[in-house]
């Protein structure tokens, strides 16, 4: 597009997948595009034509230009940086170091350095010339895709991909403690057991859950069976048995002393994102895209109700008593609903111009917060 007529000047046609990389060249003479599918090409400008195509293995996480064009370094998805040469995107040199994709990439002014940042947490600097690490940043902890906090306030847990589980002090908000040494990617859910003596963890490549004892950081029990990347998990309020949901359209339940399989729910017709159990451990609640809040009896895990929903949004919560659920079912409205009933209480509008994304009940029941998008907390 001209940016100052907003006329378009070329399509560019020849990726098969998503493009994530778009990059100009210093002189603004080519343009360089990655896709999910681990190609890279490289565009004329003026012409609009394909100069180069490249198939990398490893993929293309993050790509930049030297400062006078005539480099590309790629970090890729598994970890390698690999330098190329821009013009020919002959293989220069590999810089190895990094364990899981390497998000960011960028050239000291001089270009005898390179610096990098990962999802292991850690920031390094390279030497072009030798491809050697000079220096190793690792006060960073990579993402942190979920946290929870201890039953007894004190304590946050959160976990990282290529990275230890993660104690913090809520008071002093230093870290108390890690353990795990063991990689995860995309963690679905991790959550404290109502004593707060248990961490469970949910989501991972294996496709499973893993117990830890949070006290000695061992590995407790590994709860397998789910087919499909875990989205969820919920303790019941004695702790004794674990509800966790899917992308395999299922909700499992587990005995928590034996990591017994107990019983698979089934009747969401697509992935389900969110479970919970009532406050009296009887119900347990799961939502899905399929537009469903489904309700389970937590003994015998027979489905009692299913409301159906206007969108799709795994963000819903039973009030302290049980007796009602707070659902976000439009983009600015909260609907209630009777749980015994199954009938629809009230509608609550909260925004006209921003979509709703969390809401949690106070500890008496009598107000509902509520976040939306645009960063604004409501109470």
């Amino acid at each position: 597009m001209d940016a100052t007529s907003g006329e378009r000047k070329h399509t560019l046609e020849g990726h098969e997948n998503i493009v994530l990389i778009l990059i100009f060249s210093p002189d603004g003479k080519t343009l360089v595009t990655g896709d999910w599918h681990q190609s890279t090409r490289l565009w004329d400008t003026e012409t609009g034509k394909q100069k180069q195509a490249i198939t990398e293995e490893d993929g293309f996480m993050s790509l930049t230009f030297s400062p006078e064009g005539s480099l590309l370094a790629n970090g890729s998805h598994i970890g390698p940086i690999h330098l190329m040469n821009a013009d020919t995107v002959e293989h220069i040199k590999t810089f190895t170091g990094h364990s899981g994709y390497v998000s960011a990439v960028s050239f000291s002014p001089d270009m005898r350095t390179i610096a990098s940042g990962g999802i292991d947490g850690t920031l390094r600097i390279w030497d072009v010339a030798s491809g050697e690490i000079k220096h190793t940043y690792t006060d960073h902890y990579g993402m942190f895709y979920c946290f929870d906090i201890s039953p007894d306030n004190k304590t946050i847990v959160s976990v990282s991909p290529n990275q230890p589980i993660f104690l913090w002090d809520t008071t002093s908000g230093k870290l108390k403690k890690t353990f795990n040494k063991e990689p995860y990617f995309f963690v679905g859910d991790i959550t404290f057991s109502p004593n707060g003596n248990v961490i469970a963890i949910g989501g991972n490549n294996k496709k499973d859950i893993t117990l830890w004892d949070r006290h000695t950081g061992k590995s407790i029990k590994t709860l397998n069976g789910h087919e499909s990347f875990i989205s969820g998990i919920a303790f019941s309020p004695d702790g004794k048995s674990i509800a966790s949901c899917s992308m395999d359209k299922t909700v499992r339940l587990w005995n928590t002393e034996t990591g017994e399989h107990k019983k698979t729910l089934e009747g969401h017709t697509e992935w389900v994102t969110g479970v919970a159990y009532s406050p009296d451990g009887n119900t347990i609640a799961s939502v899905s895209p399929d537009k469903t809040l489904r309700l389970w009896d937590a003994k015998i895990g027979k489905e009692k109700r299913v409301f159906q929903l206007q969108r799709v949004d795994s963000s819903f919560a039973f009030s302290p008593n049980g007796e009602s659920i707070a659902v976000v079912n439009d983009l600015f409205a909260v609907d209630l609903w009777n749980a015994s009933t199954g009938k629809q209480e009230r509608v609550i509008r909260v925004r006209d111009n921003a979509s709703i994304s969390s809401l949690a009940f106070s500890p008496d029941g009598k107000f509902i917060a509520v976040g939306s998008a645009d960063g604004v907390l409501i109470y």
